[in-house]
């Protein structure tokens, strides 16, 4: 079989698939929007992860940040819009700029495309791990 790395995008970035994988997942990298263990959180990222487990039990993962995220975007725009008619919204919306998220700093461009720094995972010992995390500790 295949013993080669093997590199994903966001959608292999999910604890369903490590669950189900075994041990397999294991040196699986992947992109993704978020990690609880980002070595640089920012501030919105730590107070929403607090928050978020003391609510729920658990840690947050990406696809709880980035719904907290998008929710908060809409919540901004609807309230800069002060309106919720569609067309307000959009155009509020594609004014976000530097906006501190829970997924860092965000903005959109010109045409409309989310802008902000992705974060490349490792998974180590069953968990995402940032890469850059990873490999300085490899150091």
């Amino acid at each position: 079989g295949y013993n080669g790395p093997i590199i994903g995008g966001n959608g292999f970035h999910s604890p369903a698939l490590i669950q189900k994988s075994g041990g397999d997942a294991e040196g699986l990298i992947v992109g993704g929007a978020w990690n609880i263990c980002n070595p640089n959180p920012s501030p919105s990222s730590v107070i929403f992860a607090a928050n978020f487990e003391a609510v729920a039990g658990y840690p947050p993962d990406q696809f709880a940040a980035q719904a907290y995220s998008g929710a908060w975007q809409l919540a901004t725009a609807i309230r800069c819009a002060d309106s919720v008619d569609r067309v307000a919204v959009r155009d509020a919306l594609g004014s976000i700029q530097n906006m501190e998220t829970p997924l860092g700093t965000f903005s959109f461009d010109e045409n409309g495309e989310p802008v902000h720094d992705p974060i490349a995972q490792i998974v180590q010992n069953g968990e995402f791990v940032p890469l850059a995390l990873a490999v300085s500790e490899g150091e």
